[in-house]
């Protein structure tokens, strides 16, 4: 028994060192963090697009425009979920 559980703690001990077990709390942390930044991303499109749908009369042009900014927003947090967005008025990150 004593050897049983000594070899399961240094089982855990050698999975925390190799990163294949982590703490709930980091886990939780990191996509509390990712989900954060999809807010963020997702609810600066309007105010980045805004200028440009005012002069789109086109549904059709409409449409692209959103498609291709919520494309980009996705590729964005596809890339890097984790880091911080750019702020869409170019005053660094938010």
């Amino acid at each position: 028994m004593h050897e049983t559980y000594r070899a399961k703690n240094e089982k855990l001990a050698y999975e925390r060192l190799t990163g294949k077990l982590v703490e709930v709390g980091r886990v939780f942390d990191a996509a509390q963090k990712a989900f954060r930044n999809v807010r963020i991303r997702m609810r600066s499109l309007p105010k980045s697009l805004a200028p440009v749908l005012a002069v789109n009369n086109s549904a059709a042009d409409i449409e692209r425009v959103l498609l291709d900014a919520i494309d980009d927003a996705l590729e964005g947090l596809a890339t890097d979920i984790f880091k911080a967005p750019c702020d869409p008025n170019g005053a660094g990150r938010l």
